[in-house]
C-alpha cells in the first residue's frame, strides 16, 4: 500500500477531535443508520461488550491477551488513546499454540493511518448527520474488524473485545449482540448523564445486557448488582457472578499478574470467567458461529502474566534511575484504588504529584485522597477545552496544607517537577489519561 502523508493523517485526527464538540448526543439512531448503508458490518464477526465505571480497560487486556495464547484472532477496540489515535483499534495476530507449550505474546497491531483515513471517507460518504467522535471511531473500528474477519486474514474467524465509551444503554457500541456481556463496577462517574445514583448509573450500563446473552459481572454493591441481576432476569440473560476470589481459576490466588494493583485480581477473574463461558460452551453455544475450543492453564496464566495496559499503574525507570508511576485516574472510585496502591507499594517513599483534571470530573474528591501522601504537587492543564484551572488545584492545595505549584503547560510541569524530585523520591501522574498521555509521549527515552 502506498503510504499517504502523514499530514492528511494528522489533519484527518484534528478534524476528528474537532466532532468532541458537537456535543454529547446520546442515543443510537445516527450510528445504526450509518452502519445500515454500510451493510451491518456489526453482524459479520462475534464479539464480547464490556461496560462499567472502571476496569473495562484491563479486563479486555487480560482477556485478549488470553485469547491470543489460545491461537485466537481478536480484535479490541478501546479508548481513549494515550498517544495516537490508532491505538483505539487493535487486531492481535494468531499464534497457532505448540504442543504443550503456550504461544510467545505478541502485541496486537494498531490500525495504520492509512486505514483511519481511507475507512474516515468511506464512513463521512455515509453520513446524512455528522456522528460525534465517539460514534465516528466505533463505526470505524466496526468496519475494521468486518474487514479482518475474512479469510484473506486467516482460516480462524475474529472475535472482537468492544469496550463502551460512556454508560451502555445509548452508548454507540450497543449496536452488537455479543456472545457475552461484561459489566465491571459500578462507581459514580459522568452523573451528568448516567444518573445520580449508583443505580440509576447500574440501569445505564446494564442497557448492554441484550436477550438471552450471559452477562459476566463484577459488581458487589448490593444496590446496583441488584439492578443489573433483575435486568439479566427480565431479558431471560442467564447471570454470572464474579467476586475477586471467587467463581473462577483466581480463588487461590496463585495467578500471577502482568498488571499492578490488587483490584486488578477482579478484572483478572471477570476475563477468565469470559473465557471459561466461551471455552466451555455452556449457554454461549446458540450465538458463537465458532465455539472455543478448551483452553488451558497454561495458556490463562500466560495471557495474565504478559498483560500489558500503559497508563494504568504503570512503572517507569528514567536513565537517571528516577521513578515514575503513571496512573490514568479520574474520577473516586479509581483514585481510592490507586491511594490503596500507594500506601502498600509506596508508604515509606517521597511523593511529588503531577495532576491535571477535566473541569467535569470530581477533582476536589480526588486531590483530598491525594494530598495526605504527597510532598509536593505540580498542577497542570492539558491542552483540552474541558481541561480544569490548575489554579483552582491549587485553592484547595493551600487549604488542605500541600505545598504546590502551577505550570499549565504539561511538559513544562513535568520537567519541573522532574528537576525538583528527591533521588528517593517517586512522582507520581495522574487525574487524566490526557494528563498520563501527555507524560508518555515525553518519556521516549
Amino acid at each position: 500500500m502506498t503510504r499517504l502523508p502523514l499530514d492528511d493523517y494528522a489533519q484527518f485526527t484534528r478534524h476528528l477531535g474537532d466532532r468532541e464538540f458537537f456535543g454529547m448526543k446520546l442515543g443510537l439512531e445516527r450510528v445504526q443508520a450509518v452502519l445500515q448503508r454500510l451493510g451491518n458490518p456489526e453482524r459479520n464477526f462475534s464479539s464480547i461488550h464490556i461496560a462499567g465505571t472502571n476496569g473495562k480497560g484491563s479486563t479486555a487486556c487480560f482477556l485478549a491477551g488470553i485469547l491470543r495464547q489460545a491461537g485466537y484472532r481478536v480484535g479490541l477496540y478501546t479508548s481513549p488513546h494515550l498517544v495516537d489515535f490508532c491505538e483505539r483499534i487493535r487486531v492481535g495476530a494468531q499464534h497457532p499454540p505448540e504442543a504443550d507449550q503456550p504461544p510467545a505474546e505478541a502485541a496486537p497491531l494498531h490500525i495504520t493511518p492509512d486505514d483511519v483515513l481511507r475507512l474516515g471517507r468511506i464512513i463521512t460518504d455515509c453520513e446524512t448527520e455528522p456522528l460525534t467522535f465517539f460514534e465516528m471511531t466505533t463505526v470505524m473500528a466496526l468496519l475494521y474488524f468486518a474487514e479482518h474477519n475474512t479469510g484473506a486474514y486467516g482460516d480462524t474467524p475474529l472475535l472482537a473485545i468492544l469496550e463502551t465509551g460512556l454508560g451502555g444503554r445509548l452508548d454507540a457500541t450497543n449496536v452488537v449482540t455479543p456472545l457475552v456481556s461484561v459489566i465491571t463496577t459500578i462507581g459514580f462517574d459522568h452523573q451528568q448523564y448516567l444518573g445520580d445514583s449508583l443505580e440509576k448509573i447500574a440501569a445505564e450500563k446494564g442497557g448492554i445486557i441484550k436477550p438471552g446473552v450471559p452477562v459476566v459481572c463484577g459488581v458487589s454493591d448490593p444496590g446496583p448488582r441488584q439492578v443489573l441481576e433483575r435486568m439479566a432476569a427480565e431479558r431471560k440473560a442467564p447471570w454470572i457472578p464474579v467476586g475477586a476470589y471467587g467463581n473462577t481459576p483466581l480463588q487461590d490466588r496463585d495467578y500471577p499478574l502482568g498488571l499492578a494493583g490488587e483490584y486488578q485480581r477482579l478484572n483478572a477473574a471477570l476475563a477468565v470467567a469470559v473465557v471459561n463461558l466461551l471455552a466451555n460452551g455452556g449457554p454461549v453455544g446458540a450465538y458463537c458461529n465458532t465455539p472455543l475450543q478448551n483452553i488451558t492453564d497454561a495458556q490463562i496464566r500466560a495471557g495474565l502474566l504478559q498483560a500489558r495496559w500503559p497508563g494504568r499503574l504503570e512503572s517507569i525507570q528514567t536513565p537517571g534511575g528516577q521513578d515514575i508511576l503513571l496512573d490514568g485516574a479520574h474520577n473516586v472510585p479509581a483514585m481510592q484504588a490507586l491511594v490503596d496502591h500507594l500506601k502498600k507499594t509506596y508508604a515509606q517513599r517521597p511523593i511529588h504529584l503531577l495532576f491535571g483534571a477535566m473541569s467535569d470530573k470530581d477533582w476536589p474528591a480526588m486531590l483530598r485522597l491525594l494530598a495526605p501522601l504527597c510532598q509536593q504537587a505540580t498542577f497542570v492543564r492539558p491542552n483540552l477545552k474541558r481541561a480544569e484551572d490548575p489554579l483552582r488545584f491549587q485553592e484547595l492545595a493551600q487549604s488542605v496544607g500541600l505545598r504546590s505549584e502551577v505550570v499549565p503547560a504539561v511538559a513544562k510541569g513535568f520537567s519541573q517537577a522532574m528537576a525538583g524530585l528527591p533521588r528517593d523520591g517517586l512522582l507520581l501522574v495522574t487525574g487524566s489519561l490526557f494528563v498520563v498521555g501527555n507524560v508518555h509521549e515525553l518519556l521516549k527515552f
